[in-house]
């Protein structure tokens, strides 16, 4: 018989050591700050999924190193979350406005004539 596919890697051990990874993604996000925008039980989700991506791949010699390696995954999170935040507010991919651009679209806007913006370009080269 097939395993279901939709059926959660490790069960019966996530039922066993999720209120141990919920103290740690609450000690994690404490250390992280407020900045984080993210719960507890998100980033126990969150790190879950990433576990379980690789749930054939690890072994822990004991749930001392299991512990760990979900501290670390839970660390990878939230870095990525933040890295994500913080790219977002540096235009998050948007188009970048070079000082050309900007200018010409504030002659354009003002109604400035062309030899206006031949004398601004003018005086800048001067610098």
């Amino acid at each position: 018989m097939a395993a279901d596919p939709n059926a959660p890697p490790f069960p019966e051990a996530w039922d066993n050591v999720y209120p141990e990874l919920k103290k740690i993604a609450r000690a994690r996000l404490f250390a992280a700050g407020s900045g984080v925008g993210l719960n507890t039980t998100a980033l126990v989700h969150e790190s879950y999924l990433r576990l379980a991506d690789r749930v054939g791949q690890l072994s822990f010699a004991s749930s001392g190193h299991f512990y760990a390696y979900a501290a670390q995954v839970m660390r990878s999170v939230i870095v990525d979350l933040v890295r994500e935040h913080q790219a977002e507010r540096r235009g998050g991919g948007a188009a970048p406005v070079t000082l050309d651009t900007a200018v010409a679209q504030a002659v354009s806007a003002n109604g400035a004539g062309s030899d206006e913006a031949l004398q601004v370009d003018q005086a800048l080269t001067a610098l």
